[in-house]
């Protein structure tokens, strides 16, 4: 939304002031959205200046963008959980913090591969019109687009992002959770919280005694 970098800018501020210094990100299940939200978050983990995101038309690069903010978060212990449900901007943000970070960052499985840029103009009677115009590509110069099946399902092995730390997690897992976080996302109370194994993995990381 217009307003998602604004919001996770507020939680990561009231964590800081509760001493949190290690940081996890959870964009299992994020669609993704609005590309300026998306870079706005970006740019505070990032220096002044770094590559987002460059957008290509039949091989010509038809615009880009570049971090611009103070790097609030620039050096602060991250890791980023997504599957296949991490999905567009939610690829894009993951896409630019994993090319500019040296530490494994992505953990979880491949993400979804939505790798195109789109309009939507609304016209007449509630309905919009969207327009695919571009695919775009991580600071790296890779096109996490995916090729697909007839069916709309991923070819195997194609586009998303690929984790650095890869975790199994069963569909019957990964429905648990994702119940789990959406009751508390909607104020509701979890009592006996569902195995997350790629929680406990990105921790584990982020813990660890440095080599």
């Amino acid at each position: 939304r217009d307003d998602s970098d604004k919001l996770v800018f507020a939680e990561i501020a009231r964590l800081k002031r509760q001493g949190m210094t290690k940081l996890v990100l959870d964009f299992r299940g994020n669609l993704g959205g609005r590309v300026d939200a998306a870079a706005s978050l970006v740019s505070e983990f990032l220096r002044d200046g770094d590559e987002i995101v460059s957008y290509r038309q039949r091989g010509r690069e038809k615009g880009r963008h570049v971090t611009s903010g103070n790097g609030d978060y620039l050096g602060m212990p991250l890791a980023l959980l997504v599957d296949d449900t991490s999905a567009s901007a939610s690829e894009l943000v993951g896409g630019a913090l994993q090319d500019h970070t040296a530490a494994p960052i992505i953990i979880g499985s491949r993400s979804y591969g939505k790798g195109t840029r789109q309009h939507i103009f609304d016209v007449d009677n509630g309905r919009a019109l969207r327009i695919t115009d571009a695919r775009w590509h991580t600071p790296n110069g890779t096109s996490i687009d995916a090729q697909r099946n007839p069916d709309g399902s991923r070819k195997h092995g194609t586009g998303g992002l690929t984790p650095d730390i890869e975790v199994a997690v069963t569909a019957e897992q990964a429905a648990k959770v994702f119940a789990d976080r959406s009751r508390e996302l909607n104020g509701g109370q979890v009592t006996q919280r569902a195995p997350d194994p790629a929680l406990d993995r990105a921790v584990q990381e982020l813990t660890a005694p440095s080599a």
